[in-house]
């Protein structure tokens, strides 16, 4: 074997890689199968990074005759390089001690079994990495390290002997100094056994401990000019990448280094055919570029190490790098693709300690995603994985990040439980003398002290807190002090930003400003732009308001000193966040730039103030495509999970939308922005959902019927949504990629304008208005849009027409005046008997609907768009012109006008084939219900379902065959946890909630009839987000829904419905807007008994009026 070998033993000593592997590719067949040449072979490639090449190469060894120590030592060989590529570190731990049990038996055995104790204990290095092993057991193998390399030098193995003692000086946890003096010794053997290679690696090794445990310039530099003049001696042509490396990495850390570095080494790997150092090498420049901020550069090169690593077969590499690629997504709030890979990543084998990583970083993603109590569950579990694994230091970690999540409830029981548990981990860091984990801990108990001081003051010695948080301020300054220079710089930074928010809280003057200075300082001084610009823009909102003072004092020369410093920090912090592509955080500088410019106008030359004013909005606008875009593009997880996120971003856009249209509404000639920006801000996220499930309007297909390439975008976007919705979560990143893709293309072409709009829930211009006024016949039914908009106190109605511009009145009711109404009246036990006996008490609140006499005409359709707590109004019921709006206007209503869109266009849809399918009484108890729904079924020819036979696996069948759905029976509405509300059914399985129905999906009924008690009724959330029983509805495929907005009597409930079908079903055929008109006016008009609108004004009609 000598001779065979002899040239790659020459390679390898001289770092020559490329022309080993030539060498091997060239070997016969024969030779390959020899096992000592197959186990050099692989070792060889290995060391390159080819793990697959490696594998197979042993696998190619002619085992046959083999003694048992050779045969021990390819099985364990194989066994360590599987890890890489298979990470299944518990099984290999299990083969490698139980090898090592024969070790330790005292067996006296020659060099393959040496060498094999040395792989073994190898593999028990890893699995101490990992946590899969004590650090008492570990110390068994480590001893077993010197033993085998001993019996491998006198054997004349001196590569093999000093790969072991490497290891045994490089030992995981060990303390940094401890493992360099070792390291040292290695290197001084390897000269005198004439392996100065190995003494190189062994002082490339010590230098690399020495950067990152804070060494000196002049140490480390001495260490890499030893590794020079070794790695010269050796003629080793490429060890000078490897000390540049070091180099780098030393830059690195003293805040001198530059990408080109990186990618310049990166570049010589690669040439040198070491893919697994080119790996390294990328893995330390992502993280650079993270830390720089520079997050799509670094998104970019975390694809790259996951391509190289699948392409080698270093799988662990791969699985480790997409933690780091699911937090690189997260800073760009790209939370759907981040979710998604830490969903696949959990999928695949992998320790156990990195699948409780993945699970904190998923937990992240969840908590910007709005999604708390997944937040909470997997922190838990990776909290508990700790634990079992003895992971101390990372279970510190979870723990803050947890008790971080618990301080967000504000409550006083999450606030304790928080420090008790940010309390607990800080003890067992300080005894373990984890100056990192310890200073975590002390933030987050600081944090938690001044939280609880703010958020949930206890009764007794609040004060006592804020003491308690400065005497950890003090303590974690020294701790920090005793770090590297750059590590002890961001850690500072941090503790001086919490000093200033302590003392911002014992009202200490001017202290958070200076604190978040000193920050900055810290944070410049150590390369750590992002946090530095977190505290500048934190300064700037600092002196946006002390500007604010002054300038309600008549302070005008501290109102400019202050806006000035104010622009200046807030510019330089929107300036990184853009380039760092961090949406949600550029979102908020420009928030807070538009208030600056909008309070400063105020006072401001005319000239200059329209400027102010023009930047103001244009930072708005920027902020809202920022955040826009956030939201659009979640989609991760079942659809109530897309929901709760969509619906987080849609709160963090509402305070950008209530500006823009308090700017607005003072300006002349501003109609059009102003319409444009209230749609902006209505239910975009529901409109986000329904765009899900868009399909392509007749129109379009009738467009591009001949076009190859425009079906074929159309169909290639249909399948790969049918494929996304399927698909496991380490495809759906791939996917979305491809859609994006299809998506430009469709973007360039003008007749997916209307496709387009309605996938992505656009906003309507008043152009795009006549679309909604459709009748079905080629024309188009006069009507308009009435959309109620809330600015301040006060609110005002815009009324657009298609094809005009939107016209805006102020409401002469205040937005107060209106909740203490609803306070008053609408909340109360007797509020239906004040309805039906005194209904005058609705003329308070005329004043809503009162600019529709001169906006609108009699007989217009008006399509009514309420805002926040209008929603639970009767608007229709109001007077104009003296007598109920719905006397004078058929309505409809909608929670936004693209909600609405998206119903009109489910006309296209195919027809279900029964017309009518009935439900009545499912409780038994209400023997009216069970008539009416007898009436109407016998009135159309069809079979109720009743009482026991009304169960909700039937109407979940109705919801598939039948047009038109009617419900006569129970629903319960949970405010504050609106998606558990629900239908009540007979039989066990009686409830269907609105959870459930958001799940249904592509139901074939075109309108659903609710005859049930508050069925309705809705939590509204910023941004006129709606959460209830309709829109679970309308997400499940329903287009027009009648629903109620309080109890109503049985007899009224059967007289407005009775008339209700009679018009809209054949050979009526009405338009369902007009059939509510005809039966409310009915009621009205008909027996004075039913004419209160406690009787007819209950139920109100959604989504598509025809």
């Amino acid at each position: 074997m000598g001779d065979t070998l002899a040239p790659l033993e020459e390679f390898l000593s001289r770092g020559g890689y490329a022309a080993g592997a030539r060498f091997i590719a060239n070997l016969g067949q024969d030779a390959r199968r020899r096992p000592s040449v197959a186990l050099k072979c692989a070792r060889f490639r290995v060391r390159q990074g080819y793990v697959s090449d490696a594998l197979a190469l042993l696998d190619q060894a002619a085992l046959d005759g083999v003694d048992a120590d050779l045969a021990a030592l390819l099985a364990l060989e194989r066994t360590a390089i599987g890890v890489l590529r298979h990470v299944d570190i518990a099984e290999a731990l299990r083969h490698a001690q139980s090898f090592l049990a024969e070790a330790t038996a005292g067996r006296d055995n020659g060099a393959d079994f040496a060498e094999a104790t040395s792989v073994a204990a190898r593999i028990v290095q890893m699995a101490f990495v990992y946590y899969e092993i004590d650090v008492r057991r570990a110390a068994v193998a480590r001893g077993l390290l010197w033993e085998a390399a001993d019996t491998l030098e006198r054997a004349g193995r001196a590569y093999e002997a000093l790969v072991a003692r490497h290891n045994h000086a490089d030992w995981p946890r060990e303390p940094a100094q401890a493992r360099i003096g070792l390291l040292a010794d290695v290197a001084k053997r390897a000269s005198a056994l004439g392996r100065p290679d190995r003494a190189a690696q062994a002082e490339v090794a010590a230098a690399t401990i020495l950067v990152q445990s804070g060494g000196d310039v002049d140490t480390v530099a001495g260490r890499l000019d030893a590794a020079r003049q070794a790695f010269a001696r050796a003629d080793d042509e490429g060890g000078a990448l490897d000390v540049e490396r070091v180099e780098i990495l030393r830059a690195q850390r003293d805040g001198q280094a530059q990408f080109s570095a990186f990618e310049t080494l990166f570049e010589k790997y690669l040439a040198a055919d070491r893919p697994r150092d080119a790996l390294s090498i990328l893995i330390d420049v992502s993280g650079f570029a993270h830390e720089q901020g520079q997050i799509e550069k670094a998104e970019q090169l975390r694809l790259r190490i996951m391509e190289i690593a699948a392409t080698t077969g270093l799988w662990l590499s791969r699985t480790s790098s997409e933690i780091a690629f699911a937090d690189i997504l997260m800073r760009g709030r790209k939370l759907t693709d981040a979710i998604d890979v830490c969903l696949a990543a959990l999928g695949r084998p992998a320790p156990r300690v990195v699948q409780a990583q993945v699970r904190q970083v998923l937990a992240s993603a969840y908590a910007f995603a709005g999604d708390t109590e997944k937040a909470l569950g997997r922190l838990r579990e990776a909290e508990e994985a700790y634990d079992e694994l003895g992971a101390d230091d990372l279970g510190s970690i979870t723990a803050t990040a947890l008790a971080n999540q618990l301080m967000g409830s504000r409550t006083e029981a999450d606030f304790a439980e928080a420090r008790r548990l940010t309390d607990h981990w800080l003890e067992k860091d300080r005894a373990r003398g984890d100056v990192p984990a310890a200073l975590q801990s002390l933030r987050l108990s600081v944090q938690c002290r001044w939280q609880t001081f703010l958020f949930a003051p206890p009764g007794e010695n609040p004060a006592r807190l804020l003491t308690e948080a400065g005497d950890m301020l003090k303590e974690g300054e020294d701790l920090a002090r005793k770090l590297p220079e750059r590590q002890a710089a961001k850690e500072l930074g941090g503790l001086a930003q919490l000093r200033g928010s302590v003392r911002s809280a014992q009202a200490v003057a001017d202290e958070p400003e200076a604190s978040l200075r000193i920050a900055a300082a810290h944070y410049d001084s150590g390369g750590y732009a992002m946090e530095a610009a977190n505290s500048r823009y934190m300064i700037g909102v600092i002196r946006l308001n002390t500007a604010f003072d002054a300038q309600r004092r008549g302070d005008r020369a501290g109102f400019l000193e202050h806006f000035g410093e104010s622009e200046t920090n807030l510019n330089a912090a929107l300036a990184y966040y853009c380039a760092a592509a961090m949406r949600e955080e550029a979102a908020n500088a420009r928030f807070m730039l538009a208030r600056l410019y909008e309070n400063s106008r105020r006072d401001a030359p005319a000239e200059l103030a329209g400027t102010m004013r023009e930047q103001a909005l244009r930072h708005l606008r920027d902020g809202f495509r920022d955040l826009d875009a956030a939201r659009r593009e979640f989609a991760s997880g079942a659809t109530t999970d897309v929901q709760t996120g969509k619906l987080t971003f849609a709160d963090r856009s509402g305070r950008i939308v209530e500006l823009a249209l308090e700017i607005l509404v003072s300006q002349p000639g501003r109609e059009i922005d102003l319409w444009n920006w209230a749609q902006d801000g209505k239910s975009r996220a529901l409109a986000d959902l329904l765009g899900l499930s868009v399909t392509a309007p007749r129109s379009l297909l009738t467009e591009i019927d001949g076009d190859a390439r425009a079906s074929g975008l159309l169909s290639a976007a249909h399948d790969l949504g049918l494929r996304l919705r399927e698909a496991a979560p380490a495809e759906r990143p791939g996917l979305r990629a491809q859609l994006a893709a299809i998506d430009a293309r469709m973007r360039s072409d003008p007749r997916f304008a209307r496709y387009l709009a309605l996938m992505k829930g656009a906003p309507l211009a008043p152009d795009d208005l006549a679309a909604l006024f459709d009748n079905g016949e080629g024309g188009v039914r006069a009507g308009a849009c009435v959309d109620w908009i809330r600015i301040g106190d006060r609110f005002h109605v815009a009324v657009a027409r298609p094809g005009a511009t939107a016209r805006i009145a102020p409401v002469a009711i205040s937005v107060s005046a209106v909740m203490a109404f609803i306070a008053n009246h609408m909340g109360v036990r007797d509020f239906r008997e004040t309805l039906r006996d005194s209904p005058s008490f609705l003329h308070d609140i005329d004043a809503l609907v009162a600019p529709l006499a001169e906006l609108t005409a009699p007989e217009d359709l008006l399509i009514l768009c309420p805002t926040s707590a209008l929603h639970a109004l009767p608007l229709h019921a109001l007077t104009l012109e003296g007598k109920p709006l719905i006397a004078r206007n058929p309505v409809v209503y909608t929670h936004s006008l693209g909600v609405t869109r998206h119903c009109v266009a489910l006309r296209e849809k195919p027809a279900a084939p029964e017309p009518l399918a009935v439900f009545g009484d499912p409780r038994g108890d209400r023997g009216a219900a069970s008539s009416l729904a007898e009436m109407l079924a016998a009135r159309f020819g069809v079979t109720p379902l009743l009482r026991d036979a009304a169960t909700k696996a039937a109407f979940l069948a109705a919801l598939s065959r039948a047009r038109n759905v009617h419900f006569q029976g129970h629903a319960i509405f949970t405010p504050g946890a609106a998606l558990e509300s629900w239908l009540e059914f007979a039989g066990a399985d009686n409830r269907l909630s609105a959870r459930d129905i958001i799940g249904l999906g592509g139901i074939a009924a075109e309108q659903i009839s609710l005859g049930a008690c508050e069925s309705a009724a809705s939590d509204i959330r910023s941004g006129d987000e709606p959460l209830g029983l309709v829109p679970a509805l309308h997400l499940a495929g329903a287009s027009s829904i009648i629903a109620a907005l309080w109890p109503v009597s049985d007899d009224a409930s059967a007289a407005f419905m009775s008339a209700y079908y009679q018009r809209v079903l054949p050979p009526a055929a009405m338009a369902r807007a007009d059939a509510v008109r005809s039966a409310a006016l009915d009621l009205i008009n008909g027996d004075r008994s039913m004419a209160a609108p406690y009787h007819w004004a209950a139920y109100v009609l959604y989504g598509d009026w025809r």
